[in-house]
């Protein structure tokens, strides 16, 4: 809800249109955030392909629909500057032992990725970070934090990863 005030949509638009990135935490209602989190921790299948990735894709309706629903298309609309037509959604459960590399960034049809992290307190020292490589920039580190959503332009010179979560994770 406080990011769908006029003012801070304004704040975002200009973020995302000089730095080409937009990070927001509490971005669901408490309330919500926990609804949702609980989806996220199903069952699901592990993939992994060696020396590329590993996770468990989940599925989850009530994910899809929150994060591919009318208010978000418009809420990502409004911070692109565009309308949204689709938004494809992919849950993704990493635990100790998964990572994804700089070329797990599948095909690109869009203008822009996010990240939205379910987490509970996660110390950097376990891994598990993503980290988003840009052309002449330095990377951009962003940590885990449950609530905190992440939005990063699709280009072929930016390319996000999730470092490898170590075995202190859980522990």
């Amino acid at each position: 809800e406080t990011y769908l005030l006029p003012d801070t949509k304004e704040q975002l638009q200009l973020a995302w249109q000089s730095e080409g990135y937009v990070q927001v935490d509490h971005l669901l209602s408490v309330e919500e955030y926990i609804r949702l989190a609980k989806c996220a921790w199903g069952t699901g299948k592990h993939v992994e392909r060696p020396d590329q990735y590993s996770y468990r894709l989940v599925s989850s309706p009530p994910l899809v629909g929150a994060f591919s629903g009318s208010i978000m298309k418009g809420w990502l609309g409004s911070l692109l500057g565009g309308g949204v037509r689709k938004i494809a959604v992919s849950v993704r459960h990493f635990t100790h032992g998964d990572y994804t590399l700089l070329h797990d960034v599948g095909e690109k049809r869009g203008v822009a990725q996010f990240f939205f992290i379910f987490s509970g307190i996660w110390d950097p020292a376990w891994g598990g970070g993503i980290t988003v490589h840009r052309d002449q920039a330095s990377p951009l580190q962003v940590s885990l934090k449950g609530n905190r959503f992440f939005l990063v332009r699709s280009r072929d010179e930016w390319k996000p990863f999730v470092q490898y979560i170590n075995h202190l994770a859980g522990k």
